[in-house]
């Protein structure tokens, strides 16, 4: 039988900066393709795609996948994996990583695209040596972030067990925050991590739950301290810096952890390296409130007290006497 032949005009996304405009003329029989990718279960947006990366260079279809997991294109992901693992030789998905030195797999955890992460997993593991693959699955980025810690910060519990089964460090140390997910805390600390665990600038989860405001993180915590044998020696933990939990606390302005801190049992007389509690600290960043409650001799109590009273008298009828 005679082959069609049919030129038609493929333009790849164009709106994307017109990085992959792509002109040519395919002799293929229009009617096979489209029966062919149907048969795939592809979507028609996908069509071009599939005929237009083997005119694209290693470089360029490394940048559209970068591009494709920026923008949780995940059906094109998976269409351009699949795609590698037809072609010798295969791209290294650990060479591929943005400006701030994050992998597809860094940027696939914080935007929780699961198929994805496994997808990336599953083609790394098989195209790598297993040093370099568990480098790579526990490379930090710019910030110190982890892939682990990505995932923790967005609370995928569903990601956290495929980076698990993967070989992911689920203990390596940042310097920086975990989100407010305590379902994520919870999985976490039942595959052995600690509450109580420092890091490299002495701050625990506390200090960093407080610091960055994640109030449902903070009461978690707090929660399961109060029935620790070290609980209280915990809340009050000094940095580095000599910053407690407080101290944070007070220096970010965050009145609702303040009291909450306060009412498990925080001292507010603990001085850091500079020599300042608490209160100072709110005083220096102008958190009048904070200051006021923190200076109070009875602190916390006097304040709900305050509140008390004011509420009650907001609702008490007024009676007058004749």
């Amino acid at each position: 039988m005679k082959k069609m032949k049919l030129n038609f005009k493929i333009v790849l996304y164009p709106q994307r900066d017109n990085l992959f405009q792509i002109e040519s003329l395919v002799k293929m029989d229009k009617k096979k393709i489209e029966n062919h990718l149907f048969m795939m279960g592809l979507q028609p947006s996908l069509q071009e795609l599939y005929n237009s990366l083997a005119l694209m260079s290693i470089e360029q279809k490394c940048h559209l996948l970068l591009k494709s997991v920026q923008e949780q294109e995940v059906q094109e992901i998976l269409a351009i994996i699949d795609h590698f693992n037809t072609i010798s030789p295969k791209p290294k998905l650990s060479e591929i990583y943005d400006q701030k030195q994050q992998t597809l797999l860094h940027i696939s955890c914080f935007k929780n695209l699961q198929i994805a992460v496994e997808k990336i997993l599953i083609y790394e593991k098989s195209n790598s040596k297993i040093e370099e693959f568990k480098q790579w699955l526990n490379k930090k980025n710019n910030d110190s972030f982890t892939v682990v810690h990505f995932a923790a910060y967005v609370g995928s519990i569903q990601t956290l067990e495929i980076l698990k089964k993967f070989g992911a460090d689920l203990q390596v140390k940042n310097d920086q925050a975990q989100g407010d997910q305590v379902s994520a805390m919870v999985w976490l600390y039942l595959q052995g991590l600690s509450y109580t665990e420092q890091d490299e600038k002495g701050g625990t989860p506390l200090h960093w739950a407080t610091n960055y405001g994640s109030e449902f993180a903070v009461q978690f915590l707090l929660s399961w301290l109060q029935k620790s044998k070290d609980g209280k020696n915990i809340i009050n933990q000094q940095d580095t810096e000599g910053m407690t939990p407080l101290h944070l606390a007070a220096m970010t302005g965050n009145q609702r952890i303040a009291k909450k801190l306060l009412y498990k049992g925080s001292q507010k007389n603990i001085r850091d390296k500079r020599n300042q509690t608490p209160a100072q600290t709110a005083l220096e960043n102008e958190y009048e409130i904070i200051y006021q409650i923190l200076e109070t001799n009875n602190c916390l109590f006097e304040f709900l007290n305050i509140r008390t009273r004011q509420m009650q008298s907001s609702f008490l009828p007024h009676f007058q006497l004749d």
